[in-house]
């Protein structure tokens, strides 16, 4: 992979040593009760791949009763996991010398592959070439297992099926830079698609087929570039889904349990021991063992992005399809808007009409768990400081923990810049578990009758400031830098004096202070200072630094850009998914340091 000129080899040492410290880290982690086995498969890899409790290790893997049970509990997820421990380990003297590559390989084709080859156990349906994928994660990760299955069976390998499957995953990739992913920005269910990219960029024998996961892979690490604020993403999203366990509420009130967190830190930037724990402890994150072991890396166009979307203020827009279809969409109806700023990150997503998130009382357990998410949230630098809509408190699944947890009609309306307008209300999230301090949330909050106004420190000793007015389920935010106000006092005295009009969803009309003036009047009619505002046919991204077309909208859509003439660029065209083309412009040297 190319580099900036005369750093790359000082580039791939900082993030193997990154890659190392992440497999101490989870050497040292004994299992959680939830999940085991998930726990103890990284720990006992890690302790082989850095050479310590190596014996203990050995007769784990070498053991056929530690993963026999695996064949009927979870076949996707533990396929997945032991194809990662497997190929990551079949090099290390400790595994083979024990017999446990011979063991383990023998496992897998006996017991895994067979049951993956079954048709009736994943159904048929993520196997007809006419139909899209519509739903990420269990589709790509099927495909993932079954190719790679098949190619360690060697000469019986079934070629068809591998064809059949290497075909679908092409297409997979091709969709997504089409209409993106449904699951945006979960920080739950982007790693269950990015893992099975990760394994087929790593080890397939399909050249052309490993580019295009890493092409996939690209995608899916320029969005978090842009969106990333102290390395975690901020910002809206959809489908949070961790629940019980150590940290049952972690994914809403923690951006640290975000699963691009501890990749972002391998690939972009340190962050502390304490944060890469915080994760790896909880059992229903896969990635860490993918991470550690994992050849991709982040290109210095990525790297010069996420820099540059950290020193400059930008307007990310994103067009989306709300639910998973199976044939080809008309056209976007989700909508996707941040503003991000060095200090902060500002986001929304507006639905379809009719929906809304999180569950009715009498909504089946899938729609549930599709449509749980944020629809606005605004992010700070520190993880747990954030201000999003308040949440219900819903049934429990696992014992003492909340496994629903909702926005009830919680509703993004527009956003203009540094400027939301919203239905619900707004919280902090102190009361969420786990429990958090003082200093964690936000530092200072006060009241005065339908106003509330909010300050954190940010970044660089640039204070934030931020004002709401709620009235009749209704609400204005304004977020500002403290530069821009001689004190705090003259800040909420600014705010205050604005007139906010907020009567109902089809009538509201807020004065910024900055002196715009926005008139929303239902969906179909929002003007910014009289300039009618478009509200819907979006592309697929519109920002400084990521652009693409929606499907349908151009004969461009399939190509993607990233960059500018500022960071460099660095361009996926899935256009045809038979011959996926990365063309990489990174900026010559004297170009931005890589961290």
């Amino acid at each position: 992979m190319s580099q900036l000129p005369g750093t790359a080899d000082s580039f791939e040492v900082t993030v193997e040593r990154r890659q190392r410290e992440t497999l101490r880290t989870l050497a040292e982690i004994t299992p959680p009760t939830e999940k085991p086995w998930r726990s103890a498969l990284n720990r006992h890899a890690a302790c082989l791949l850095i050479g310590t409790r190596v014996d203990e290790a050995a007769a784990w893997f070498g053991d056929p009763a530690t993963h026999r049970h695996r064949t009927d509990s979870e076949l996707e997820w533990g396929s997945l996991q032991m194809l990662r421990a497997y190929h990551a380990l079949k090099a290390s003297e400790h595994f083979v010398g024990a017999g446990c590559e011979s063991r383990v390989r023998e496992f897998l084709l006996r017991t895994y592959l067979p049951r993956v080859r079954d048709p009736e156990t994943w159904g048929g349906r993520y196997m007809n070439p006419r139909a899209w994928a519509g739903s990420e994660n269990h589709v790509i990760v099927q495909f993932s297992i079954r190719l790679l299955m098949e190619e360690l069976a060697g000469d019986d390998m079934d070629r068809k099926a591998h064809d059949a499957v290497a075909a679908q995953i092409r297409k997979w990739c091709w969709e997504k830079a089409v209409r993106g992913l449904t699951e945006f920005s979960s920080p739950h269910y982007t790693e269950r698609s990015l893992l099975p990219l990760l394994n087929v960029f790593d080890y397939s024998a399909d050249g052309s087929l490993r580019e295009c996961a890493r092409m996939a892979v690209d995608q899916m690490l320029a969005e978090y570039a842009l969106t990333q604020i102290n390395g975690f993403r901020g910002g809206a999203m959809r489908r949070f889904y961790q629940y019980g366990g150590e940290f049952p509420c972690a994914e809403i009130s923690d951006g640290r349990h975000d699963c691009l967190y501890p990749l972002g830190q391998i690939l972009f930037g340190g962050l502390s021991d304490d944060d890469k724990l915080t994760y790896a402890k909880c059992d229903q994150k896969l990635g860490h063992l993918f991470y550690a072991t994992t050849a991709y890396r982040a290109s210095p166009v990525h790297l010069a992005v996420a820099r540059a979307a950290r020193t400059t203020s930008s307007v990310f827009r994103s067009a989306r399809r709300w639910e998973h279809e199976y044939a080809e969409p008309a056209a976007p109806d989700t909508y996707i808007y941040a503003y991000l700023t060095p200090h902060y990150v500002l986001g929304s997503i507006r639905l379809p009409p009719g929906e809304i998130w999180g569950r009715k009382q009498d909504a089946p357990r899938f729609h549930a768990t599709t449509n749980r998410g944020v629809p606005f949230r605004l992010s700070f630098h520190r993880p747990r400081a954030m201000i999003g809509p308040a949440c219900a408190l819903g049934g429990s699944q696992s014992a003492g923990h909340d496994y629903r947890l909702d926005p009830p009609d919680a509703r993004a309306l527009f956003q203009h810049e540094n400027v939301l307008l919203y239905k619900g209300r707004l919280d902090t999230y102190r009361s969420l578990e786990p429990a958090m301090s003082a200093e964690q949330s936000i530092a200072w909050e006060q009241r005065d009758g339908d106003l509330r106004f909010f300050g954190e420190p940010g970044a660089d000793g640039e204070a934030v400031y931020v004002g709401v007015c709620e009235r009749n389920g209704l609400g204005v935010m304004e977020v500002r830098l403290a530069s821009g106000h001689p004190s705090w006092t003259a800040f909420k005295d600014d705010f205050a004096a604005n007139a906010a009009s907020l009567e109902s969803e089809a009538h509201i009309d807020y004065n910024t202070i900055d002196g715009r003036q926005i008139q929303y009047r239902g969906a179909d009619s929002v003007t910014v200072n009289t300039e009618r505002q478009r509200m819907s046919g979006w592309p697929l991204y519109q920002s400084p630094f990521l652009s693409a077309p929606w499907l349908n909208q151009s004969d461009e859509a399939g190509r993607i850009v990233i960059g500018n003439e500022q960071t460099g660029q660095l361009i996926l065209d899935f256009r045809n998914p038979a011959d996926p083309r990365r063309t990489e412009r990174p900026l010559p040297r004297g170009g931005p340091e890589l961290p």
